[in-house]
C-alpha cells in the first residue's frame, strides 16, 4: 500500500516528468522546463510557510488531493500535444488545484488559460520556459497594453472563426518561492500536501500529455527516501526544483 500526494499547482513535478521524456537519455537542454538566466523572480513571503513550522511527522501516512473524503480536488487533465505540440509543460504547471482546494471543492473547478501565459507571460514559449516568471505575471496590470486583448482570453471554433471573450476570471497568486526538499515539499503541499507510506514512498504527478499516458495523465515517482535516501538518483532530481503559489481570493 503507497501513499500518495498531489501537487500540481503548488509543485511543478510535471515539469520533470518532461525533462527526458521517455527516455535517460535526453539532455536537460531538451526539456520543456527552462529557468530564466537572467532577472529570475525570486519570491513573496508575507506570512510563515508551513514548511517551516509543520512538524513531519505529525503530517498523515498518505494524502492525494484526488480522493479526500471522497471529493476531487484536482483539475481536468490537459494536453500540450494538441492541436500541435508545445513545450507548454511550464506554463501547464500552475496552481488550478490550490484555487480548488482553497475553493473547498466548489463547482466549477478551475481552469487557466495556458495560451494567456505562453501569448503574454514572457516567462517561455512552446520552446520551453520558467514556472517562476508566470507567478510574476499572474500578478501583472496590463496597462501598457503589451498583450492584445485576444491574447489575453480570447477562443476559437472548430471551423476557424475566433472572438475575444470580454468577461473571464482573473486569478492572481500572492506568496510564491521556490522549495527544495522531501520534507519541506511535503509540508507545503498537505497545508495549502505526501507523504509517506508504508512500502516504497513516491510522489504522484500530473502530467499535461492528456490521459492516455500513463496513469490516465497521472504517474507515480519515487522520493529521495528509496533506496536507503538514493532516491535522487531515480526520479530526475524532482525535489529540487519545486516552488509553491498561492492563489488570491478577494
Amino acid at each position: 500500500i503507497m501513499a500518495s500526494a498531489v501537487f500540481w499547482g503548488s509543485f511543478l513535478l510535471n515539469l520533470f516528468l518532461h525533462t527526458r521524456g521517455f527516455t535517460e537519455v535526453q539532455q536537460l537542454s531538451d526539456s520543456c522546463y527552462k529557468p530564466m538566466k537572467d532577472h529570475r523572480p525570486s519570491f513573496i513571503k508575507t506570512y510563515p510557510r508551513p514548511h517551516e513550522y509543520v512538524n513531519v511527522s505529525d503530517l498523515p501516512a498518505s494524502w492525494d488531493w484526488r480522493n479526500i473524503d471522497g471529493r476531487n480536488y484536482v483539475s481536468v487533465t490537459r494536453n500540450q500535444h494538441i492541436p500541435q505540440y508545445c513545450g507548454s509543460c511550464w506554463a501547464h504547471g500552475l496552481h488550478q488545484h490550490r484555487i480548488n482546494i482553497k475553493r473547498k471543492g466548489a463547482w466549477p473547478s478551475a481552469y487557466l488559460s495556458v495560451q494567456n501565459v505562453t501569448d503574454c507571460g514572457g516567462a517561455g514559449s512552446c520552446y520551453g520556459g520558467d514556472h517562476m516568471g508566470v507567478y510574476t505575471y499572474n500578478n501583472y496590470q496590463a496597462r501598457n497594453l503589451k498583450c492584445d486583448s485576444f491574447n489575453q482570453c480570447g477562443t476559437c471554433s472548430f471551423f476557424g472563426s475566433c472572438s475575444i471573450i470580454k468577461n473571464h476570471t482573473v486569478w492572481k497568486v500572492g506568496d510564491y518561492r521556490d522549495v527544495s526538499g522531501r520534507d519541506r515539499m511535503k509540508a507545503e503541499i498537505y497545508k495549502n500536501g505526501p507523504i509517506r507510506q508504508d512500502g516504497t514512498e513516491y510522489w504522484i504527478v500530473k502530467n499535461s500529455w492528456g490521459e492516455f499516458w500513463v496513469e490516465s495523465g497521472w504517474a507515480r515517482i519515487v522520493t529521495s527516501a528509496y533506496k536507503g535516501g538514493k532516491g535522487n538518483w531515480y526520479n530526475l532530481a524532482i525535489e529540487h526544483y519545486c516552488a509553491y503559489g498561492d492563489p488570491i481570493f478577494t
